[in-house]
């Protein structure tokens, strides 16, 4: 019953966005068909950084987490991600999807995905090709 605009709100540091873009516009966009919400790409020019955020995660199926200790050390990664756990609470809809791109530090990750992470399933990155085919498709049954 509920439309969305976006089936993906991709929430990355600007440091890793080199997977984010070139892969997952590849893989998810172009070969699946998905419509990721990109906030270098989609956000609305002249629109506060704060309600482009809102729009994102609301305007979206899932929003996609990219963990690395760039995204932790990241005011706005850390501004998303509270966003879309606030919007899982509100709506009582699963909306996070966690990537775990880079080991972290289990200290170092916020509190919310330490939980998240204790009660749900999360997928792991890996450059390794047999391992990267079972991670996209890992990915794409998670937006589904």
């Amino acid at each position: 019953q509920n439309r969305f605009d976006f089936d993906a709100f991709v929430s990355y540091a600007d440091e890793d966005r080199r997977v984010v873009v070139n892969d997952m516009i590849t893989k998810l966009e172009e070969q699946q068909g998905k419509q990721l919400c990109i906030h270098h790409r989609d956000f609305l020019v002249g629109e506060e950084i704060a309600a482009n955020i809102l729009n994102a995660v609301r305007n979206s199926k899932k929003t996609v987490i990219i963990l690395s200790s760039n995204f932790i050390a990241s005011y706005w990664c850390n501004y998303e991600l509270n966003m879309a756990h606030m919007e899982s609470l509100e709506t009582g809809r699963n909306v996070i999807i966690l990537v775990v791109y880079e080991h972290v530090r289990m200290k170092d990750i916020p509190d919310i995905l330490q939980n998240f992470m204790k009660n749900n399933s999360y997928i792991e990155y890996t450059d390794d090709p047999q391992g990267n085919i079972i991670f996209w498709d890992q990915l794409i049954t998670a937006i589904n």
